[in-house]
């Protein structure tokens, strides 16, 4: 049999082919560059809701917005260097290391160790292994503490010498069986527990008369060397903490590698005697919480309200001098609306909430951590009466990308943060429990 010529890939008859691969290769280009069916990141999210409006109801900064998320998607801005995972964030979860510990204030690690140090209020510093949480004891000072005076009384702070690892030093804060507040600091000894004989006393804050709550207790060493120590205003708003000289509803800023038993920095704001050289900021109700968020160079305060509002305050370490408000403000609004207040050179918060959505803000700390990149330079907060965790991000001294983490739940009360030697987020309830924020992919 013979065959005629094969007709030509490019004939007439095959046209409607080639044009249909044509058309083919043209939508596959425009998917790929246009909807990035690959992409990693935050942009891929599961189901869910955001809105993001300006607040109109004087609740906000001006230029402060809310952001409201529901549902499980979790879109995040971030300058973090750190790769995001190919599957995105779609909630946090809490891991609990342990719920074997009594009243605990503060969790925090040294420098080196991955050792997790957890105060307990009635004056025992416990160590906690992160990955068994398997419970040990470092330090009992429950004969020198007044912790069951009441809930705020206690052990109530601690920190490590930035050069730990070699001077062995650490500080702790608490209320004594007189009720004064009470800074003091020990050593490590050789067998890894404090040397009882190193202890010394380098501050004291005198009580009011009746003066059993507000007594801060946050200490943090700043990028500058110097320790920070938050006071509150001892439950007596009449101490006014707008005067500089009471110590009390201030921040104060000292030189523990300088002086007999530590020196005040000389461009601190009162360090010419107009009032007490040690004070950095006035105008605290009870600051319970702050944190120094080294590599922004800003301190994040969170600052207790009296009747209608919490407030989240954030400054640059720099200037010094700051006057928060309280008592003439609480959160921007004025405390005593009879006599007025002046506002003149007082700085507002940058996110305040009403007693209808909770009734004391527990400050939190800014997260930087390899685990969740999506949120890193967000910076987490709770209420202690309504259970919630909430974050944001601050963006050009304003609050953004507010959200409340609904999916945690009622966490409990929680008494304070930390950050584990890897800086995961840590938190700490009234009840007892150590945990941990965990992301769920």
């Amino acid at each position: 049999m013979t065959y005629g010529a094969r007709p030509s890939a490019f004939s007439r008859a095959n046209l409607p082919y080639w044009l249909a691969i044509v058309l083919a290769g043209a939508t596959l280009v425009w998917f790929l560059t246009t909807q990035q069916p690959f992409a990693t990141g935050p942009t891929a999210g599961g189901p869910g809701i955001t809105t993001t409006t300006a607040a109109t109801d004087g609740s906000t900064a001006p230029g402060e917005t809310t952001t409201t998320t529901t549902g499980t998607d979790t879109s995040a801005v971030t300058t973090s260097s750190v790769p995001l995972p190919e599957n995105p964030l779609q909630a946090l979860a809490v891991e609990t290391i342990t719920d074997q510990l009594s009243s605990p204030t503060f969790a925090i690690v040294a420098p080196g160790d991955d050792t997790i140090y957890v105060l307990e209020r009635r004056g025992i510093i416990r160590t906690v292994d992160p990955d068994t949480g398997e419970v040990g004891l470092f330090l009992d000072i429950v004969n020198k503490s007044n912790a069951d005076k009441g809930i705020e009384l206690g052990l109530l702070g601690m920190a490590f010498h930035p050069e730990f690892e070699t001077n062995r030093r650490f500080w702790i804060y608490y209320t004594d069986v007189e009720h004064d507040a009470a800074v003091v600091e020990y050593q490590v000894g050789a067998n890894g527990l404090p040397d009882l004989g190193s202890e010394d006393r380098i501050m004291e804050i005198d009580r009011l008369p009746n003066g059993l709550r507000h007594n801060g207790g946050m200490m943090q060493f700043g990028p500058d060397g110097y320790l920070y120590i938050a006071s509150g205003d001892n439950g007596q708003f009449d101490v006014n903490p707008q005067d500089p000289s009471t110590r009390k509803g201030v921040i104060m800023r000292i030189d523990v590698d300088s002086g007999d038993p530590y020196a005040s920095p000389a461009d601190n704001p009162w360090a010419d005697g107009t009032g007490a050289p040690e004070v950095w900021a006035i105008g605290f109700r009870n600051p319970w919480r702050f944190y120094i968020d080294a590599p922004e160079n800003l301190i994040y305060i969170g600052d207790v309200g009296q009747s209608s509002w919490e407030e989240i305050d954030a400054v640059p370490l720099e200037p010094v001098g700051y006057n928060f408000g309280w008592p003439q403000l609480e959160g921007r609004s004025c405390w005593v609306v009879a006599t007025g207040c002046q506002t003149a050179g007082m700085t507002m918060p940058v996110v305040q909430y009403g007693h209808d959505e909770g009734c004391s803000v527990t400050g939190g700390l800014v997260y930087r951590g390899t685990q969740i990149p999506e949120l890193i330079g967000h910076y987490f907060f709770a209420d202690w009466c309504n259970g919630w965790i909430r974050s944001f991000r601050l963006e050009e001294g304003a609050a953004d990308e507010v959200k409340e983490w609904t999916e945690l739940g009622n966490v409990g009360q929680v008494s304070s943060f930390g950050l584990d030697a890897d800086g995961e987020i840590l938190f700490v309830t009234s009840s007892g429990v150590l945990g941990r924020l965990i992301p769920v992919r």
